[in-house]
């Protein structure tokens, strides 16, 4: 079979515990960021066995030094607003109320700019992507400070173990939670409309980014979202169910089985699809019956509503709807 794949939203850079979870399932994650001099090189700190991919769907080209420019003056404008002389992304992103997009901002510096979403988008995913890096560079330095302390402690009572683990970027049993969500989802949905590249099983990072997703669908539906499965993934990152032939036939399964449905499959399409997840989920307990359990890995479905549209729901963009093109079953996974 293919590669298991998966396109990670509405994050535009995986922390190191993200890198970890996703590569106890997926073999190739692929992210999309807002500028192509954004694209960090993970090689020495990913995690083995898992393949980032980065692109960039709206590449600034020439004028990317413009945007990098304006960059500087925001940090500038920062100081002026009183933010202080080291002004990092969060602080950015908290100026950044939900009423104030960073166009007001550039209509400040710069007088009056014509509505681009796209660059909004940009501006926005820009200092998360940043904010994101920041945080997990920082939580690796204190996992070392963890594994030092582990080891001067150990020396001190004289018992020494000899095995140290990164506990906070890769044993966390919950993926942290997404600073601004919703306005990530709608800043990552600009860019996921003009993707180009292969096609992944879309997977949502954090509860919140499901919360905010199946809302939309209520919204729409007027049903609740379907939890098809919901899996615990083992503590130890180093346990990779993923690898094991049967889950992996299972996720293969399951997804070429609900890609072949409609909203208007019969009950007895719907049982096949409830026994492909069923079937997996036992799978998955024979795997890691035992083990103490780490985040959460959940698959859900979306029956007459697509995925597309219901990211442009939330981000508040209408969805060309197609005749027939909603008579469809929209699913995702979600780490959380």
């Amino acid at each position: 079979m293919d590669q298991l794949h998966g396109i990670i939203y509405p994050v535009t850079y995986p922390g190191s515990n993200v890198r970890a979870r996703l590569a106890q399932v997926f073999d190739r994650i692929t992210a999309l960021v807002p500028v192509e001099d954004v694209i960090p090189d993970l090689t020495a700190k990913g995690p083995s066995g898992l393949d980032m991919a980065f692109a960039a769907p709206s590449p600034l080209g020439e004028r990317l030094s413009w945007f990098n420019g304006f960059m500087r003056s925001m940090a500038g404008w920062g100081q002026e607003m009183g933010l202080g002389t080291a002004v990092d992304a969060r602080s950015m992103l908290d100026s950044l109320s939900d009423d104030e997009s960073a166009l007001s901002i550039m209509k400040a510096l710069k007088g009056d700019e014509p509505k681009d979403a796209l660059l909004d988008a940009q501006i926005f995913l820009r200092l998360a992507h940043e904010f994101d890096q920041k945080e997990d560079e920082l939580g690796l330095v204190m996992s070392e400070v963890d594994i030092k302390e582990d080891l001067l402690g150990d020396i001190m009572h004289g018992s020494a173990s000899g095995c140290y683990f990164r506990r906070r970027d890769a044993r966390g049993p919950q993926i942290a939670r997404l600073s601004t969500p919703l306005r990530r989802l709608s800043a990552w949905n600009e860019l996921r409309m003009r993707y180009k590249g292969p096609t992944g099983w879309p997977v949502g990072v954090g509860i919140d980014v499901k919360d905010i997703v199946d809302k939309a669908y209520e919204k729409i539906a007027g049903i609740p979202a379907v939890d098809t499965i919901c899996l615990k993934l083992p503590l130890d990152p180093s346990v990779r169910p993923g690898t094991r032939p049967e889950i992996r036939e299972g996720l293969d399964e399951l997804i070429k089985t609900i890609i072949t449905l409609d909203a208007k499959a019969s009950k007895e399409a719907m049982n096949r699809l409830n026994s492909k997840a069923d079937e997996l989920s036992q799978q998955w307990l024979k795997v890691t019956d035992g083990l103490d359990d780490g985040p959460t890995f959940a698959f859900c479905i979306y029956p007459g509503v697509s995925f597309g549209r219901l990211v442009s729901e939330v981000s508040g963009k209408a969805h060309d709807l197609t005749p027939g093109g909603e008579d469809v079953i929209g699913w995702s996974f979600y780490l959380y």
